[in-house]
């Protein structure tokens, strides 16, 4: 398969970080992908880039929380949290991205008091 589709976790990294500032949320993010484990550095580089479009277009946040751990991404905000219609069609597909890869995607959340999503991988 051809690299020209994949996705590249520190161009996301980038990208997370001139979206949020564009949007005018403060931002505390890491400044390296060093820590995250090589094989799963393509799928979240994807559970990023739709985390933080969720962020910026639906959460209402004024700051966003990004960290990183070998195998595992977590972004926190502190928005108006999930109206609790359920997985809208971005976290439905990054639900399946994870588990073709025996990964987990978790999202929690409750009204006024933000959303978190972790993404892991075993």
């Amino acid at each position: 398969m051809s690299d020209y589709r994949k996705a590249s976790l520190a161009a996301e990294l980038t990208n997370a970080r001139a979206a949020l500032r564009a949007a005018g949320i403060e931002t505390e993010l890491p400044r390296t992908i060093d820590e995250v484990d090589a094989r799963a550095r393509e799928v979240f580089a994807y559970v990023l880039r739709e985390g933080i479009t969720n962020v910026v277009r639906h959460s209402g946040a004024t700051r966003c929380q990004v960290m990183f751990g070998p195998c595992s991404l977590e972004i926190v905000d502190n928005g108006h949290g999930a109206d609790g219609a359920g997985d809208g069609h971005g976290l439905h597909g990054l639900r399946e991205r994870m588990s073709a890869i025996d990964g987990e995607l978790m999202t929690e959340s409750a009204p006024g008091k933000g959303f978190r999503l972790k993404a892991s991988i075993r």
